[in-house]
């Protein structure tokens, strides 16, 4: 049995090196095909990644998996996404951020859930501060773990499992950056009838890390904005989302910057039919 893990990423110079290690050290009897997406990275992350790029073997000569190195231009997790898994050669597919550390039994984890489900949603709750939001959250996905317009308790993204079969199902919108895309591919499959099933089993632990405090800075205003725009492209998208419309009105900051996002989604667009494949 072969698991493909498709991982984006931009700028990941401080996470690359251990995300990859946790799921090279993944418990389990299966080949794990690791395809790395660099979505244009400056920080050294390329050179990190090809040290990678060989077959890995446990102490007893057994073959761990491969880990494959695509090098393109900067496009988005979405795009990155949506490439990766069209390059997945595996019996299931496995979507893990840069940023993320795979609890080593997740695969495993992930393998042994009952097959009633088109999609496996997966969590970090396991490494949160125990609390009453956390509560509340584990309560519901015990009551029902299935996501619907009125159960929304999951995401697509981080963390999400699925079959082969169904990797058609993987079709982000690839004019968001970051921000508001897992909303709108969940809120899509709802609407197609997809399984989509959340468990609290399988763990893994997310957590953002940046080379310098500077970076670190221009990050988070960088997301905050691409957020707010990615937010508001998911309520007009989906206008009836009680989801859609709470994120959007939290980002509601964002419309004096409208004018400049404008322009950039069309320097965007202007990218895209140069740089994809």
């Amino acid at each position: 049995m072969k698991i493909s893990y498709v991982i984006p990423v931009f700028n990941g110079s401080a996470s690359i090196a251990k995300c990859l290690e946790h799921i090279l050290y993944q418990q389990g009897d299966f080949e794990r095909e690791i395809i790395v997406v660099n979505d244009g990275s400056t920080d050294g992350t390329f050179d990190i990644v090809q040290n990678y790029v060989y077959d890995a073997f446990n102490n007893d000569g057994a073959l761990l998996g491969k880990v494959f190195l695509y090098d393109r231009g900067h496009l988005g997790a979405s795009a990155a996404r949506n490439f990766g898994v069209s390059k997945a050669m595996g019996d299931y597919i496995a979507m893990v951020d840069a940023d993320t550390f795979l609890d080593i039994t997740w695969t495993q984890q992930c393998l042994s859930e009952p097959a009633d489900y088109d999609i496996l949603l997966t969590n970090d709750l396991k490494y949160y501060e125990e609390g009453p939001v956390c509560r509340q959250l584990m309560e519901k996905i015990q009551k029902n773990p299935y996501i619907t317009h009125q159960n929304l308790i999951g995401f697509i993204g981080n963390g999400t499992f699925l079959p082969a079969k169904n990797k058609w199902m993987i079709n982000y919108d690839e004019m968001y950056i970051v921000g508001g895309e897992d909303i709108d591919i969940l809120l899509r499959l709802i609407d197609s009838g997809a399984r989509l099933k959340v468990s609290y089993g399988p763990s893994f632990l997310h957590k953002h890390m940046h080379s310098s405090q500077a970076k670190r800075y221009l990050s988070f205003i960088k997301k905050k904005v691409l957020f707010g725009y990615g937010n508001w492209r998911t309520f007009f998208k989906h206008r009836t989302s009680v989801y859609a419309i709470r994120d959007a009105m939290n980002n509601f900051w964002v419309l004096p910057l409208y004018p400049f996002i404008a322009a950039f989604v069309k320097l965007r667009l202007f990218a895209y039919f140069l740089v994809s494949d």
